[in-house]
């Protein structure tokens, strides 16, 4: 096959759902209305050109008080993108390509929107609300979909959920509890990691916020303070409380 015949065959297959997915995140939020940004994700396998989608929420539980997007490619800025909020969610859409010229590369876990929650008046510890991908809101309804080669796809979806939890305010990565994070606190970790002695806050001790306390956090804390290794997640450097709905907590 020659190589122009290979090319025009690749341009020519058809897309399918498991080229996309689209993704909400587990967060938790505070019962005190401290703001938490929730990011929504995608994944195209594919050349692709467009995306629309709706995500709803209670808002007995949660308060939507913001939605953008999020730019994942340098300017210039698409012909057409929008976010509206709603009482009960938001609606998406962004287009890149109107000619099907300049398709978007493939792309994995991309963050593609940004929406910010607080709690509702009224909401209380242990409430849950959906963050789920919807096709009925607006007028008209938006619909999920992705576009490429100006076809419709519904995309694979996973919804997530804003957890109401109490307020367990903490500096990430100052496992000592002294307000701020110095070297002092990767010897602190692997102190409580390696005696008997019992600790309060594992969300603190857990530097990485990947779930657990181990021996990775004190090198995360060491490589952020001396190796200019990556930054400390949320809450940091100010305190705050864990937005990763992970099951720890800071008694």
């Amino acid at each position: 096959m020659t190589p122009l015949l290979f090319a025009t065959f690749l341009c020519l297959a058809s897309p399918t759902p498991e080229d996309f997915r689209l993704v909400a995140p587990e967060i938790r939020v505070s019962d005190e209305g401290d703001p938490v940004v929730a990011t929504v994700t995608f994944t195209s396998k594919v050349t692709w050109q467009g995306l629309s989608f709706g995500i709803r929420h209670d808002p007995e539980v949660v308060e939507l008080v913001k939605g953008e997007p999020t730019i994942i490619f340098p300017p210039p800025p698409p012909p057409f993108i929008v976010v509206n909020i709603m009482p009960e969610g938001a609606i998406y859409g962004w287009v890149l390509d109107f000619c099907c010229s300049l398709p978007l590369p493939p792309v994995e876990d991309a963050p593609i929107a940004q929406f910010t929650y607080r709690a509702a008046a009224g909401a209380k510890a242990g409430d849950i609300s959906p963050l789920a991908f919807t096709d009925t809101l607006g007028r008209p309804p938006v619909v999920t979909v992705a576009v490429a080669q100006a076809i419709s796809i519904r995309p694979q979806t996973k919804d997530g959920s804003a957890r109401i939890v109490n307020s367990e305010r903490f500096i990430r990565g100052d496992g000592n509890r002294d307000g701020r994070v110095n070297i002092a606190d990767p010897v602190f970790i692997l102190g409580c990691m390696f005696s008997s002695d019992s600790c309060a806050c594992a969300d603190a001790q857990d530097a990485n916020d990947d779930g657990f306390v181990d021996i990775a956090d004190p090198i995360y804390v060491l490589n952020f303070l001396f190796a200019a290794g990556p930054g400390i997640p949320a809450p940091y450097p100010d305190e705050g409380i864990d937005p990763t709905a992970d099951g720890m907590n800071c008694e």
